[in-house]
């Protein structure tokens, strides 16, 4: 994928390299936040072998049974540093880890708005063939990922490296000896730890997939519970439910009796590695080729380093996951649309004459199939017109031409004798507006939805809107009146009532071009024919174009056009 890394790169490739580079640049505004945390992170790390030194010197002092008495009076000296060292190391940690915090969700905030912006530029033709879930898992879910990877986790990888680095570094001071030991059984307890992670994460990837499918499922009965009522199927659907649950039920009890036992192996491997440890120190302690304090400070370091070492695999396994997170990103970031629409040109005095000069159109996702082909026809400015057609006939294709969402395969579409593959196209949509056989209701208020985008409109003005649809006296009837919420996607409403919304949100805009998609034919037959007459007492003020496939909700408009297989008669 463009701006992706194949699975298959190794980390050893210039490829993947660049591909980190390039995902750690996305923090390059937060690069002096990240280099204070990096320096309390690089000030931290020496505390914690400083502090197994100082435990050993405790013990040398107090507890080995050579230590003259005279170096016994500074307990309360060795306690004190001690606490300091931990006091100090506490601090930093803090210090970095809330920096790192920052930085990443700032770094997340920007890269989600880059992303929604990026796909507000795509062509239609992209939504065509991308789920929109799949775009939302994206700016949720993939940015998160990268937040944690490359953000705490990047940084407690560091501490880790660098710790098993100066831990190592003093073992070897202290016995070269005791030292090969810890090498030795460093990579046993590392397997365990590894192989034990590893079926622990494979069951945990098989239970998020089987609550993803359970949440799947409760949402989309959540969300067509008008067609389970009307079903009586409740009882099904529980029980369908019920079946995904028990699957989770059931991965659940392994992977805890995985986990139980799991970490039983692993606490058994470390405290066996430990006593093996303490048993050759021992041995060494007692031949006097070193003091006891200094195997306490031994076997304090080789726990950290066992520990650090432990933790590595698991950090990088999540580095690899935002590879792959941050390559479905990029590849949205770096998508060009296919449309052009730098055009910057409009018309001062717009009329509203439309012209389709031998049209053809496909799909991209069935380019071999035209839903229109070689399409003339004209509509003159400030005219009421219909246009009658099959469904499947292009109704709604001449409506996204119109409005440039997809460019004609051939011929082209004029405004004002102007092809509109030459107009800013921010403007063209502004000019024309368009009520959809299933429009778009915001899960907001009634006068926002009315007022999309509108944002100088008064409440007036909204209102005239409104009894222009003869949607106004249903309003008055909730609670709220114009502030009332309708729910998501405008459940609130019957589908004759979105209409309405929708047509009061289009005309307040008062555009010179006003397409209506199966508009009146999904009208209430008490509101039909009163919006129709509504519609047709103002045929200077905009060129109207009704489109139908039912030419008995159309008797009245002046001119109608029959669409067959495509083409315009």
């Amino acid at each position: 994928a463009e701006g992706g890394v194949p699975q298959y790169v190794g980390f050893m490739s210039t490829l993947w390299w660049r591909h980190a580079w390039r995902l750690l640049s996305l923090y390059a505004p937060e690069r002096l936040l990240l280099g204070t945390a990096l320096l309390c992170l690089l000030l931290s790390v020496p505390l914690s072998a400083l502090s197994a030194v100082v435990i050993g010197r405790l013990f040398n002092n107090f507890y080995y049974p050579y230590a003259p008495d005279s170096s016994r009076g500074h307990l309360r000296e060795y306690c004190v540093a001690i606490l300091g060292i931990y006091s100090l190391s506490c601090a930093l940690e803090g210090a970095y880890t809330a920096l790192v915090f920052v930085s990443g969700e700032k770094m997340a905030s920007r890269t989600r708005r880059k992303l929604f912006h990026a796909l507000l530029r795509q062509d239609m033709s992209f939504f065509d063939k991308v789920k929109s879930d799949s775009l939302v898992h994206t700016i949720r879910s993939d940015v998160q990922v990268i937040v944690r990877s490359t953000g705490a986790h990047l940084f407690h990888g560091i501490h880790c490296i660098l710790n098993v680095i100066l831990c190592l570094s003093v073992m070897f001071i202290i016995s070269w000896k005791l030292s090969l030991v810890v090498l030795s059984l460093a990579p046993i307890c590392v397997l365990v730890i590894n192989v034990q992670r590893h079926f622990t994460n494979k069951l945990a990837a098989d239970r998020r997939d089987c609550l993803g499918r359970a949440g799947a499922h409760m949402w989309e009965s959540l969300l067509g519970m008008r067609l389970v009522r009307s079903f009586a199927a409740e009882d099904a659907q529980v029980e369908d439910y019920r079946a995904c649950i028990a699957d989770v039920h059931d991965l659940s009890f392994q992977s805890g009796l995985l986990d139980s036992t799991s970490k039983s192996a692993v606490t058994l491997t470390v405290q066996f590695a430990i006593v093996l440890m303490l048993y050759v120190g021992g041995i060494v302690v007692l031949s006097r080729q070193i003091e006891v304090g200094y195997l306490v400070t031994f076997v304090i370091l080789s726990i950290l380093q066992i520990s650090s070492l432990g933790q590595l695999p698991k950090l990088v396994s999540q580095f690899k996951s935002a590879l792959s997170s941050s390559s479905r990103i990029f590849e949205l970031l770096d998508k060009i649309p296919e449309m052009n629409t730098k055009a910057t040109q409009v018309i001062d005095d717009l009329q509203g004459h439309i012209q389709f000069d031998l049209v053809s159109f496909a799909y991209a996702s069935h380019p071999n199939r035209s839903v229109i082909s070689g399409l003339s026809l004209s509509i003159e400015a400030r005219s009421t017109v219909a246009i009658v057609g099959a469904r499947g006939s292009g109704k709604s294709s001449i409506v996204n031409l119109i409005q440039r969402m997809y460019d004609a395969s051939e011929g082209a579409v004029l405004l004002d004798g102007l092809d509109i593959r030459g107009l800013d196209v921010t403007w063209l949509r502004e000019n024309v507006g368009v009520v959809l056989e299933d429009p778009v209701i915001f899960c907001v208020s009634i006068a926002q939805n009315i007022a999309y985008t509108l944002d100088s409109a008064t409440q007036s003005q909204v209102e005239a809107a409104a009894r222009f649809s003869l949607v106004h006296d249903l309003i008055q009837t909730f609670p709220d009146g114009y502030q009332a919420l309708v729910g998501d996607r405008g459940v609130r409403l019957t589908a004759s009532q979105k209409l309405q919304v929708a047509l009061a949100r289009a005309v307040l805009a008062h555009p010179r071009v006003l397409l209506l998609d199966e508009t009146i034919s999904g009208l209430d037959a008490s509101t039909a024919e009163a919006v129709m007459d509504n519609l047709l007492a103002s045929p200077s003020q905009r060129t109207t174009v009704f489109l139908t496939a039912h030419p008995e909700s159309v008797s009245k408009v002046p001119r109608v056009i029959t669409l067959q297989g495509g083409g315009g008669k």
